[in-house]
């Protein structure tokens, strides 16, 4: 591009021209693209706005899309989790239960991918997930239930090795002193499992 893109002054990535060498090489993805990187932020963001429209046939095609855009982080051995996690962190601040749902079945899916160490980066969304927990919608509750059941499962198990427990405690000593019941009950369950 002739004019300069200030996003990518924060990402630290070695970058190239894509081709058949460099995208796929030895038989992976050896190098990141400035193009996918811009793309991936913006498919995301997209994603993350179709989720929450109003027409249900909009929702619906983004769904599909979403699912597609799943399957291949899933699939993929290079998913860069670190510089995609502000990017889901900042989500974590939504009030929209559609937007909510999207973003838990994300953290989901990253959990599920044995090659990402999602417990390292649970102090980044476990406050969003405890916030979620008050929702009014009681499938998004449900959601974060089973979310953060798996997540404490990790913590008191080998999984848990990577995890940053002071971190992790800070924000359930903050959500301790919730005004809602079912999340301050879960974040005082949560420091009995983990501390105690």
């Amino acid at each position: 591009s002739p004019s300069p893109l200030d996003d990518l002054r924060t990402i630290e990535q070695g970058w190239s021209v894509a081709s058949a060498k460099t995208v796929a090489g030895n038989g992976g993805f050896g190098y990141f693209s400035a193009v996918c990187w811009i793309f991936g932020r913006e498919v995301f963001d997209a994603l993350c706005r179709l989720s929450a429209d109003p027409d249900s046939n909009v929702q619906n095609a983004g769904h599909l899309l979403d699912q597609l855009v799943k399957d291949i982080v899933a699939e993929s051995s290079r998913f860069d989790i670190e510089a995609f996690m502000p990017q889901l962190r900042e989500g974590m601040a939504a009030l929209n239960p559609y937007v909510r749902q999207f973003l838990v079945s994300w953290i989901t899916v990253l959990h599920s991918v044995p090659d990402i160490e999602m417990v390292a980066y649970l102090p980044d969304f476990l406050d969003g997930l405890l916030n979620m927990l008050s929702d009014a919608n009681r499938e998004i509750r449900q959601q974060v239930d089973l979310a953060l059941a798996e997540f404490l499962q990790d913590l008191q198990g080998a999984a848990g090795a990577g995890a940053d427990y002071g971190r992790i405690s800070a924000i359930l000593v903050a959500r301790a002193g919730s005004a809602d019941h079912t999340t301050r009950l879960k974040a005082i369950t949560w420091i009995n499992e983990v501390v105690g």
